[in-house]
């Protein structure tokens, strides 16, 4: 296989995102994730953020939704989803209700062990700012699994047939000393790129750019161990010498991706705060009106004659004003303020609260909304509500949640963590995950 091949993919994958959406992924990072702002602009490390934004109402949205989400979707200490057979009969076995039981249990031992909760939660932040989220599953000798949430300025995805996504490129840098680590000394020198090992030697700091480009092998072998006759093809090609660095393969699609919802012939996913741009950009307005406004009531501006009368203006506490008191019409005073705080606090506040809604704070902040009511109203009124996140947390489900799940059972089963099965389910060898949080 070419390098230069797999790159001009990658170059091609890329040209449907420059422009249109590369402007709406940085302009929602700058309203309500300033820590990935970094999308079609350099960023130094510790460089302070733009001052633009003056308020930080979206940037409190998106936490809500990603941390309320989370909390509903993968409650902490309970087993949140449940391996079972599709078949009702089966399961009534005992053998098999207990093999599941503790497949379960293994599972979510697992993902407790492993960066998921982290990682996780940066994903649902990239969802909640640009609406497609990618997190990426490998196999880790030391916690058995490792995630890793890859922002969606260095992903680049494709879809099937069926509207799924199964073709990833993404790139990325690595330091001289992180490369011969990912690929060793005999593959840099024959992917002819000496400059990295020489790097090394010296000790420089230097990154080099790669490429990994992830999709359907047609020509697979079932069960085959061989990395190159797995389901899906890994390629890790080098920017410079634009030569293959490493070839390898996956059982699963390594990269799970979601998208919140997609408009039509999209490919790429629409956000909350895509939706709510126009409000935010109102809301920031409004808030600069409405501390200009309290800030002339606070402190009004001074009317002066301009003969140089009047000397000493200050506006501090106690100061002296001096003013030339053989002119009457030349005292020194203080304009009236016009503005209308009040006014533009409530048209502020009117404005925040569409942004919160529309990241659907109101579902996972229910207290704020409702008071005066029972403890049986409030969870009835909130089971309703969370209703309006069905069709998302299915489409969540479906493209995310599922795949990780069943790539999990992969490597338990692979890794003998395991029960033995019963006979029943070697002769019928099916499954199904049950989702047991308050969204699913």
């Amino acid at each position: 296989m070419n390098g230069s091949l797999f790159l001009k993919k990658h170059d091609s994958m890329s040209s449907n995102v420059m422009g249109n959406w590369m402007n709406l992924w940085q302009e929602c990072a700058d309203w309500c994730y300033p820590t990935n702002d970094n999308i079609n602009r350099i960023r130094v490390q510790g460089q302070e953020k733009p001052p633009q934004r003056m308020i930080d109402t979206c940037i409190e949205a998106n936490y809500t939704f990603a941390s309320g989400f989370f909390s509903h979707m993968f409650p902490p200490n309970t087993i949140w989803a449940r391996y079972r057979h599709p078949n009702p009969l089966i399961m009534q076995n005992a053998d098999v209700a207990k093999y599941f039981e503790e497949v379960s249990r293994q599972v979510h031992q697992i993902l407790i062990g492993s960066n998921f909760a982290q990682e996780e939660f940066q994903s649902l932040l990239c969802l909640g700012s640009f609406g497609t989220n990618c997190l990426s599953l490998e196999e880790d000798e030391n916690s058995i699994v490792r995630f890793k949430n890859h922002t969606i300025d260095k992903i680049r995805i494709a879809e099937n047939q069926y509207h799924m996504v199964d073709t990833i490129s993404r790139e990325y840098e690595l330091t001289s000393k992180q490369a011969i680590e990912k690929f060793g000394l005999k593959k840099l020198e024959e992917a002819q790129l000496n400059k990295i090992i020489q790097d090394a030697q010296q000790s420089k700091n230097g990154k080099f750019k790669f490429v990994q480009y992830i999709c359907p092998r047609t020509d697979y072998m079932y069960q085959s161990i061989k990395i190159t006759d797995k389901p899906f093809a890994s390629y890790h090609i080098s920017k410079d010498s634009k030569t293959i660095v490493k070839e390898s393969g996956f059982d699963f699609n390594p990269f799970k991706v979601a998208r919140f919802i997609t408009g039509n012939e999209e490919i790429y996913g629409r956000s909350p705060m895509s939706n709510c741009l126009g409000t935010a950009r109102r809301t920031n307005v409004v808030y600069r009106s409405m501390i200009i406004s309290a800030e002339l009531n606070a402190n009004p501006q001074w009317l002066v004659p301009d003969d140089d009368s009047v000397t000493g203006m200050s506006s501090r506490a106690g100061s002296m004003i001096k003013w030339r008191a053989t002119n009457p019409m030349g005292k020194p005073e203080r304009l009236q303020g016009n503005g209308n705080p009040q006014l533009a606090f409530q048209m502020y506040e009117q404005h925040e609260g569409d942004i919160k809604r529309s990241f659907f704070n109101h579902l996972f902040r229910p207290l704020d909304d409702y008071r005066n009511m029972t403890a049986t109203e409030v969870q009835e009124r909130m089971t309703t509500d969370l209703m309006q996140l069905t069709p998302f947390v299915s489409r969540y489900i479906e493209e995310h949640v599922t795949p990780i799940m069943q790539q999990l059972f992969f490597i338990a089963q692979k890794r003998g963590m395991l029960p033995e099965m019963p006979q029943i389910l070697v002769d019928n060898p099916d499954y199904e995950v049950d989702y047991v949080g308050r969204l699913s």
